[in-house]
């Protein structure tokens, strides 16, 4: 075709349309900030000199980092505190003096809004950036639980769930020290989509005492280290439980958790049953929470990750 002959001529340029009528050529051209206009005009023009070739160039904005780190939880099975895991180090950082952002990138079950009771709706002020909202607890989060109604949840294909999360991440005004991102369990395409956009996040694996859990987890490891992402350690949640009465520690092992064969990351900490978690999620985390019993682990275990 002529057109994929034209093309293959300009294979220098990012060439992002092209409209051929007769001996005409319109073209629309990626322009760098580093290029000069007319210098690429003349040539493009004369790589085609059979043809009258009109170009209208464009300067694609560079995204702005605003962020110093992103710092992903995510784990290959659901149910072990994942969430929990990722709105904690997002308090402990704010704790520590911080400005910290909550991506929840959970597009089926987000559960950040329900944790936070946060319904407003994010709005867009120039049609292009959108406005994460402003948690009473003093984070910025964009979620797809604030776009839903309660009984909503959308019924999406793989690519349309990387395009969101993409929109998130890019798209967001996020003007924070530390992005948390909290991952959707399993494998999935938000996971390849953070290795395109974001191919400098950290990664942490949240799992627990079991050894289901940690086939799932072994599974997500090496998922990520296929797509180049960095997994900085692994925390074992609900790893033991101390009775509130008498003090006694009951801890529950499994062999698995020791498996250097096929996940050889560092064990970064264990986490017991806070028995007050469930009081907090039910109150939704007052405008005023600080952290109690908690704050020892998830400062230590921020500390670790941002060091």
């Amino acid at each position: 075709m002529l057109q994929e002959k034209i093309l293959s001529k300009l294979k220098e340029f990012v060439v992002t349309k092209i409209n051929i009528s007769g001996n005409i050529v319109k073209l629309q051209v990626q322009l760098l900030p580093s290029q000069n206009a007319q210098t690429q005009e003349t040539l493009l023009k004369n790589l085609l000199p059979d043809f009258d070739v009109r170009i209208t160039f464009f300067v694609k904005e560079e995204t702005k980092k605003r962020f110093k780190k992103i710092i992903g939880v995510s784990s290959g099975k659901g149910g072990v505190g994942k969430s929990t895991v990722a709105l904690h180090i997002a308090f402990s950082l704010k704790e520590m003096g911080y400005k910290v952002g909550i991506l929840d990138a959970d597009i089926y079950a987000p559960s950040i809004p329900v944790f936070l009771d946060e319904k407003e709706n994010p709005i867009s002020k120039d049609g292009r950036l959108i406005e994460p909202i402003e948690t009473k607890q003093g984070f910025q989060l964009l979620s797809m639980g604030l776009f839903l109604k309660e009984n909503q949840s959308p019924i999406w294909k793989g690519p349309m769930l990387s395009a969101a999360f993409s929109q998130f991440l890019e798209q967001g005004n996020w003007e924070c020290d530390y992005l948390v991102i909290d991952f959707p369990p399993g494998t999935t395409d938000v996971h390849m989509a953070c290795a395109k956009v974001a191919p400098d996040a950290q990664i942490l694996l949240v799992g627990m005492p079991s050894k289901v859990v940690y086939a799932d987890v072994m599974r997500m490891y090496v998922v990520l280290r296929a797509l180049n992402l960095s997994v900085i350690g692994l925390v074992e949640n609900m790893a033991y439980s101390i009775c509130k009465s008498c003090g006694y520690k009951e801890e529950w092992i499994t062999s698995w958790s020791e498996r250097k064969d096929i996940m050889d990351v560092p064990k970064l900490m264990q986490l017991p049953i806070f028995h007050h978690f469930h009081q907090l999620n039910e109150d939704s985390y007052l405008a005023d929470y600080k952290q109690g019993l908690e704050a020892e682990y998830f400062h230590k275990l921020s500390d670790m990750i941002i060091k």
